[in-house]
Formats: C-alpha cells, structure tokens, sequence
C-alpha cells in the first residue's frame, strides 16, 4: 500500500507496544468464553455468576476494542487517499467487503 517509511516505523512502534497485549487479551477472551459456556451448563451455576462472568468478558473486549481503536487513529490520522485506495483494494482482494 505504498507506506512511506515514517508510517511503516509509527505501525511498527505500535506493534511493538501493543501486540502482547492485545494477544494476551484475546486469548484471555477465549479462556473466560469457555469457562462461562461451562459454568452456563452446570444447574449449580446461578444467573448471577453468569452474569458477572459476561461482565468480565465484555470489560476484557472492551480492552481489546481500545487498543484497535488506537491502531486505527494511527491509520486515520497517516494514510493518504492513495494509500486509502490501495488498503480497499488489498482488503477486497483478502474477501474484505468494503463499503463506499
């Protein structure tokens, strides 16, 4: 997509930053997912407890949301239309579909 250097360096720094935590977040997702499916199978299991367990997924997704959103202020605030372009056609290409 024709990323200058400049750009390239900024993404770089901001996987640097965040991609450990970001894997660490979705794989906790998948951890606390599971338990709440198991816990909802149980007949011990009361609906408050799967409610707070939902809880503490939608906090954990809500992480991982903050931290797209701060990737996507990166490409928001860098890209140019041209880059904007060849990002569509590339996402499109991948069976992304994009609307305009």
């Amino acid at each position: 997509i024709e990323l200058t250097e400049k750009q390239v360096k900024i993404f770089m720094n901001w996987r640097k930053k965040n991609l450990v935590a970001v894997l660490h977040l979705m794989n906790k997702i998948i951890h606390e997912m599971n338990l709440f499916q198991k816990l909802s199978l149980r007949d011990d299991t009361s609906e408050d407890v799967l409610r707070a367990k939902q809880e503490q997924i939608f906090k954990l997704q809500r992480k991982v949301l903050e931290l797209q959103l701060s990737c996507r202020r990166h490409i928001l605030d860098t890209f140019t239309e041209q880059q904007w372009d060849n990002f569509r056609f590339v996402l499109t290409e991948n069976g992304y579909e994009i609307e305009e």
